[in-house]
């Protein structure tokens, strides 16, 4: 990923605003740290825990990326999204690391084959971005769904110009792009989202 073109921080408030606004206008670039493991009450700060992934991805995630990627942007989101599902099982921390807490990398997620929703759904986030999936239509959402906090990844489909839900834990669905709804806050389904962020930004919304 070290090739890629550094994200100019005016362009990405400007895309932010352009592809969130069916959601809500009023996002602001932030830096948040969270704590990824509650043993050893490690924290890290999100766009740095994401980039740590893709400086120096594993072997098998590289071998993944041949059989996933494709010319198409779309394709290749749900081809990720599609494996994400079939190969690894939602499980908790507790279960799977004998924590309350904890982000496994993605690289771990592949060889455990379970993990919960930061697990699977970082998984599909490092997959992409590794497939050349650009950091202005692929992110990363923390927030509150019906149940209780969650995280998602959000995409934005440069083709079908609008953005959608790629989850593998709390709604998954491996429909195309073409046929999933647009993203939308809802009650009953994703009620808010507290930060929106990549390897390369983070942001919050705010009055």
């Amino acid at each position: 990923m070290n090739n890629e073109i550094e994200l100019d921080p005016e362009f990405m408030d400007t895309v932010i605003e352009a592809q969130f606004n069916v959601v809500k206008l009023g996002w602001f670039r932030t830096l948040y740290y969270y704590m990824i493991d509650n043993q050893y009450r490690t924290t890290k700060r999100l766009d740095e825990f994401i980039q740590e992934q893709l400086y120096s991805p594993s072997p098998e995630l590289l071998e993944l990326v041949k059989v996933l990627r494709t010319q198409d942007m779309d394709e290749t989101i749900i081809n990720i999204l599609k494996w994400v599902y079939t190969n690894t099982v939602y499980d908790s921390d507790d279960n799977v690391y004998n924590r309350t807490e904890f982000w496994s990398i993605a690289s771990n997620t592949v060889d455990r084959k379970r993990g919960d929703c930061e697990d699977q759904n970082g998984l599909i986030y490092v997959l992409a971005r590794l497939c050349g999936i650009p950091a202005y239509v692929i992110y990363c959402a923390i927030g509150d769904v019906f149940g209780g906090g969650h995280f998602w990844c959000i995409y934005y489909s440069t083709k079908h110009r609008k953005l959608v839900s790629i989850d593998a834990s709390y709604y998954p669905s491996i429909i195309s792009i073409e046929d999933r709804p647009e993203f939308k806050f809802s009650e009953t389904k994703y009620k808010s989202i507290w930060y929106l962020f990549s390897d390369k930004f983070i942001y919050k919304y705010g009055n």
